[in-house]
């Protein structure tokens, strides 16, 4: 309950003009809000999930994970975007309109 009261604070609006992280082990969570966008560092095959917060996150876009999304629209309790996997050191999220919660799993920590 902590954690999740935690990862959803990083969703209120008078945070949206900061980039704050939660990190948990090998999970950092990141929140996007209208307009942003956020390049991962990692490994290949580090895991990221797109949790979408709003009732609609659209103009999602990735680069550098395995299925790659392209201005597309995330539905709030969507499972389409869970468990991606990177295919280089760097991916790239962004957005238009929304707030998605973003989840990295970097491989060989914790």
């Amino acid at each position: 309950d902590q954690t999740l009261a935690n990862l959803l604070l990083l969703s209120r609006s008078e945070w949206t003009k900061q980039n704050l992280a939660v990190i948990e082990g090998p999970d950092t969570a990141y929140i996007l809000h209208d307009r942003g966008s956020l390049t991962l560092l990692g490994a290949v095959d580090d895991i990221v999930s797109l949790l979408p917060l709003s009732p609609l996150v659209t103009g999602v876009s990735t680069r550098n994970l395995h299925w790659s999304l392209e201005k597309s629209t995330l539905q709030f309790g969507s499972t389409l975007s869970i468990s991606n996997q990177m295919t280089a050191p760097s991916a790239d999220i962004s957005i238009l309109h929304g707030t998605l919660l973003v989840v990295h799993r970097m491989n060989g920590i914790g």
